[in-house]
Order: structure tokens, then C-alpha cells, then sequence
């Protein structure tokens, strides 16, 4: 029968870091965590992202906020209140001074960033305690959880936040759920705890089929093996229910709130079913579980292309990786049940990002970071049996995994640097993952920054213009060449921008191919009406310089439902005057043609910039009028 963790185990010798010593565990946590933003730290807010959620965001900076407007859900973004309400206090705190030291009040809030992630790493520690681990292995589990390069993400990139207080209040409700055991106040202090967290992401949805394995594994006792596991009788099951109650209405109020408010962003699943997409997630949780123990070509952004069918090899060989992993620590962990569970926490808290309802990122590494702890945990379990199958000293153990985590603390180091702005991280990822799609497109983006500031100079250097207008194409390129390029969430925008682009140098070929293209329908990619009648239209113009006035004009007509505007409508009462004069000088009756001049030009606002020409058009009109009555 397996049995607790004796105290030998990795780090169990420093005894100086053991239970009695919180205040030295939090200073180790909170150092370990310094080293994932100690090359960033003084980083100003990212342009990927940090603008809509913290800088443009209209309730972080609203000078009053009320409760009601808080808690209130936003259309086109997540439900996280609690993440807002720390940007607030981040803003209130540092906003008045640290810009004019700093340049902004960044280095403030990524300073905050590392403080609640060091509080979640020290939050897990006493959660492994309580899980009666020794003082050693629950140090090097949470000393792992601090300073891995993989929490970098989370943790350096202030717009993810979101998934470092997520973790705290996730923590500190599996704590409550272990320590308030047959206690009175288990249910509303584990529930309070809970919903704190999934208003700081709902990806803490994943905790409560952890709260439920944890008490059909027989609780404390069951995972130590002090009780045998045995089913659940009726009465059992029943009592589990009415624990989980709440949890089930919060979280069925979460879940429909998130998807009303995100829907614009919601895919279909990868391959296009549920089950193509369970196939894709065992080589995306296998990427995880590789990358997590060695972390070394961490990106920004994966390439992952969906798996179809069980005739592709990649399910084979994902699946068989996973299947032997899964065994192998069955195998040799010390505590078989304590084993189980951590690959129940990877899988239940990874579940909100398994992708059955999909956005255009299918793998990132933020989407591990709740899960991570349960990776901790099992490396901790075999390598203690390993290590007492080999008869080795436990003191060997205690140096080894003080080596590994200094050692990833030290790559984590190293990780942060790319967070110093959104050219470094993306140029990091296209280098690193050179067949993502949004790779691509971010190194992309970032070349657009340099040539809009290059351009906004007084004197701008005509060759450095050049050469960035070159990159950007390019890199536009290669992200619709990349196998994941129809989910890039920018797949239309970049069609439509490389369309006019080539227009604009005079390709009129190759505008028209992508202009075709992002006319498709295609059930991977998010559909946008307002940039395929952009692309419809970007087709009409061709026709127009063509000469072929009909099929313009039939774009335009197609064009108009989708995405209508004054300067469409102008443009297409310019073609219709040249058909009716085409009309015209062919002896054919324009006059119903040149009825929908008008209705073209009604359709302008008084208002509108595009006004002004609406006079030379009733004079174009007119003539054309004329000129059929002579």
C-alpha cells in the first residue's frame, strides 16, 4: 500500500526552508519569481494586447467604476472583474510617478504580476503540505511553479495577469478544500475562493473536477492510502453531488456569460469535430508535458496542425508517448493514488483550453500554467522511488533537485528577455516556430510598428523604409504559407492588406489572387463580413481599371450588404455614370442605370468626408442626362 511521503525527497534536507520557516520560503518563492521578469522588468506595456486590456481599456481607466459596472459582463472579451479590479489598483498606485521615471507605470504592475504569482507559488507550497508531502518535496514543487521559464508568458506579459491570479485564488480554494474536511465552512469558503477565481479567468472552471476526484479518491486519507478505494456507494455519490451543487450553478453561469461575450472569436474545433479535435489534444498535451520538463524552444506561438483522422501518425505516436508516460509513473511513483491524481489536475485544469470549443490559438504556453503543478508533483513522486530503488543517499536527491531548479530559473532568465517588447517576442517565435502562422503575422506587425514610426519621423530614411516594407511582406507572406495560417485570427486582414498592397505597386494579378482568396468560404478560419466585402470591393476597383464597368459594379453590388459605407457608395455611382455612358454611346437606354446613381447618391451622409464629391457627381450626372435627351 503506497504510503506518505516519509520526508526524504528533493530539498527535504534544508531544513532551514521546512514548515516553521514561511517567512524564508515566501523570500525564496518571491526570488525565484523575480528571475522571470529580471530582464523586463523596466519593459514599457506591449503593443500585443496590453492596449485592450489594460491601457484602452475603458474600465480600467474610467476615473469611477461602481460595483454594478464591474461585475457587469463586456461584449468581445473573457469575464475576468477581478483582473480589471487589479489593473485599477495598479493604475491608482503607480500611474501619478512611475511614468516619469519609467516612461510608463509598466515596471509597476509587472512588479504586481510577480508578487501574486510568488504568492500563488507559496499558496501551492502550503497545498502540497497540507497534502501531507514533505517539507522538501512541497518546496521543490512550488520552487519549480515559480521559476519555470514556461510561466514567463503569464508572468512578464502584463495582459496575462489574468492567469496568475487565477492560479492564486485557485490554490487557495484546493487548500480550503483539503483543510476544511468534514468542516462546517468547507463548502462556503472553498466556493468563495473559487468564484474569485474564475472572474480572474474562467480557465479556473478546471478546479472543479479536481474538487470532485479529490473526494472519490476518499480524500486526505484515500491519497495516502490510509483507507482502502473502493466505489462510491449511492448515499456517497448523492453526498457529492449536494457538495458540488453551487459549484455546478457558478460554473454553468461562467461558462454561458464567456461564450456570449466571446463569441466573435469562437472556432470551429480543430479538424472540425469533437473528435478531431480530442486527437489533435494528445500531441498538443504531449508538447506541453516534453516542453514543461525541458523548456527549452518555449515560444510565443505553436504551429499545430489538426489531426483528422485516426490514420495519421501523429495519434500514434502522441498518443503512445502520453499512454507510456502515464504508465511509466503509475509505475514508479511512491504514492500510486497521489500520482493519479496530478495527471487528473493536468487534464481537468488544462480542460477550458482542450480546444472541444476552439479560438484561433490551439497551444500557448500561458494555457499550462494552472496545470503545471500537477508535472511538479509527479517528477517529485518517481524520482523519489527511483531514487530509493537505486540506494542512493537522499542528500544526492536534495542537490539534484536544487540543481534543477536553478538551472530552470536561470533559463527563465533568459526566457524574459523576449518580453522587453512584441518584435523581440515574435521574432523569437518565427524563429523558433517557423511554420506558425501567427508567428509570422506578429513579426509582421512589428515591422508595420517600425514603418509607421519611421514614417511619422521628420526625416524619414527612404532605404531603412524600404527594407522594413520588405520584412513586412514577406513575413505576411510566409503566414498564409504556414499549415495553420486559416486560423491565424488576422487570415482575411492579411489577404486584404497584401491585396491592396499589390494593387498599389501596380500587381494587379496578384492582388486579384488574394483578393479571391479571402473571398473563400472556409469553415476553419473565422469568417468577417466587413473584410470580405473589403476584398469584394478591392475586386471591383480592379475591374473598374480594367475597363470592364459590369462585372465592377456586380462586385460592388455583392459587396454592399457585407460591408457598405460613403466611399463605396460614391465609387459605385462613379462606375454606374461610366455605364450609363457607356450605355449611352452604344444607343442602349440608360435611364434605369442612372436611377441607381441617385439611390448611390442618397445613401451619403451630409456628414461624411465623402460628401464633397456628391456635387461633381450630380454634375456628372446630369450631363450624362443631357446629353441622352439631345
Amino acid at each position: 500500500m503506497p504510503q506518505p511521503d516519509s520526508g526524504h525527497s528533493p530539498l527535504a534536507h534544508a531544513s532551514i526552508l521546512g514548515r516553521a520557516h514561511k517567512p524564508l520560503v515566501f523570500i525564496l518563492l518571491l526570488l525565484l519569481s523575480f528571475m522571470l521578469i529580471a530582464q523586463c522588468w523596466r519593459a514599457p506595456f506591449l503593443a500585443y494586447d496590453d492596449p485592450l486590456h489594460i491601457t484602452d481599456h475603458k474600465l480600467v481607466q474610467a476615473e469611477k467604476l461602481t460595483l454594478a459596472q464591474l461585475v457587469e459582463p463586456q461584449v468581445g472579451e473573457s469575464y475576468f472583474p477581478i483582473t480589471v479590479l487589479s489593473y485599477r489598483i495598479d493604475r491608482a498606485l503607480f500611474e501619478s510617478w512611475m511614468p516619469a521615471r519609467f516612461g510608463s507605470w509598466a515596471p509597476g504592475a509587472r512588479a504586481m504580476n510577480m508578487l501574486y504569482h510568488a504568492l500563488a507559488a507559496w499558496v501551492l507550497w502550503r497545498l502540497m503540505l497540507a497534502l501531507r508531502l514533505s517539507a522538501g518535496t512541497a518546496l521543490f514543487i512550488a520552487c519549480m511553479f515559480a521559476g519555470h521559464p514556461m510561466a514567463c508568458e503569464s508572468v512578464a506579459w502584463l495582459s496575462e495577469r489574468k492567469n496568475v491570479l487565477s492560479a492564486l485564488f485557485s490554490f487557495l480554494a484546493m487548500l480550503a478544500w483539503v483543510r476544511g474536511e468534514e468542516k462546517v465552512w468547507r463548502i462556503p469558503v472553498t466556493l468563495a475562493l473559487w468564484i474569485l477565481a474564475v472572474c480572474g479567468k474562467p480557465n479556473a472552471l478546471g478546479m472543479l473536477p479536481i474538487f470532485a476526484f479529490y473526494d472519490l479518491m476518499g480524500g486526505l486519507r484515500g491519497l495516502c492510502g490510509e483507507s482502502p478505494m473502493r466505489w462510491k456507494q449511492p448515499r456517497e455519490w448523492i453526498g457529492l453531488f449536494e457538495r458540488l451543487i453551487l459549484f455546478a450553478i457558478v460554473a454553468l453561469v461562467i461558462i454561458r456569460i464567456n461564450v456570449k461575450g466571446f463569441s466573435v472569436t469562437i472556432m470551429p474545433p480543430p479538424g472540425g469535430s469533437i473528435f478531431t479535435a480530442l486527437l489533435t489534444d494528445l500531441e498538443i498535451l504531449a508538447r506541453y508535458l516534453f516542453n514543461t520538463a525541458m523548456p527549452l524552444w518555449i515560444s510565443a506561438s505553436y504551429c499545430v496542425v489538426a489531426v483528422k483522422s485516426l490514420a495519421d501518425s501523429r495519434v500514434w505516436i502522441y498518443g503512445g508517448a502520453l499512454l507510456v508516460a502515464f504508465s511509466a509513473t503509475l509505475y514508479w511513483a511512491e504514492n500510486r493514488r497521489l500520482a493519479l491524481f496530478s495527471w487528473i489536475w493536468i487534464g481537468a485544469a488544462l480542460g477550458t483550453h482542450l480546444n472541444l470549443k476552439s479560438i484561433a490559438f490551439l497551444m500557448q504556453d500561458r494555457y499550462f500554467y494552472l496545470s503545471s503543478p500537477g508535472v511538479f508533483l509527479l517528477i517529485a513522486l518517481v524520482a523519489r522511488q527511483l531514487w530509493i530503488r537505486l540506494h542512493q543517499p537522499m542528500r544526492r536527491l536534495a542537490f539534484v533537485g536544487s540543481t534543477l531548479v536553478t538551472v530552470f530559473a536561470l533559463m527563465a532568465v533568459s526566457r524574459g528577455y523576449v518580453w522587453n517588447n512584441t518584435f523581440i517576442a515574435f521574432t523569437d517565435a518565427a524563429y523558433k516556430q517557423p511554420y506558425s502562422g501567427f508567428a509570422q503575422y506578429g513579426c509582421a506587425q512589428a515591422y508595420y510598428t517600425l514603418i509607421v514610426t519611421e514614417e511619422a519621423r521628420s526625416n524619414p530614411d527612404a532605404k531603412v523604409l524600404q527594407g522594413y516594407r520588405k520584412y513586412w511582406f514577406a513575413h505576411l507572406n510566409n503566414a498564409l504559407s504556414c499549415p495553420d495560417a486559416k486560423r491565424i485570427p488576422a487570415y482575411l486582414q492579411i489577404l486584404v492588406q497584401l491585396a491592396e498592397w499589390s494593387f498599389a505597386q501596380g500587381q494587379s494579378k496578384l492582388a486579384e489572387a488574394y483578393f479571391m482568396r479571402a473571398i473563400e468560404k472556409d469553415a476553419d478560419m473565422q469568417q468577417s463580413l466587413e473584410l470580405q466585402g473589403s476584398a469584394m470591393q478591392g475586386l471591383a476597383m480592379l475591374r473598374f481599371r480594367e475597363g470592364k464597368l459590369d462585372e465592377a459594379q456586380e462586385w460592388l453590388t455583392r459587396s454592399e450588404p457585407l460591408y457598405p459605407h460613403d466611399g463605396i457608395h460614391v465609387f459605385h455611382a462613379k462606375i454606374l455614370i461610366a455605364l450609363a455612358a457607356q450605355m449611352k454611346a452604344a444607343g442602349q437606354n440608360p435611364a434605369p442605370v442612372l436611377e441607381r446613381v441617385r439611390v448611390q447618391i442618397s445613401r451619403v451622409f451630409p456628414e461624411s468626408s465623402w460628401f464633397v464629391q456628391v456635387k461633381a457627381l450630380e454634375d456628372e450626372l446630369k450631363r450624362v442626362e443631357t446629353s441622352d435627351r439631345r
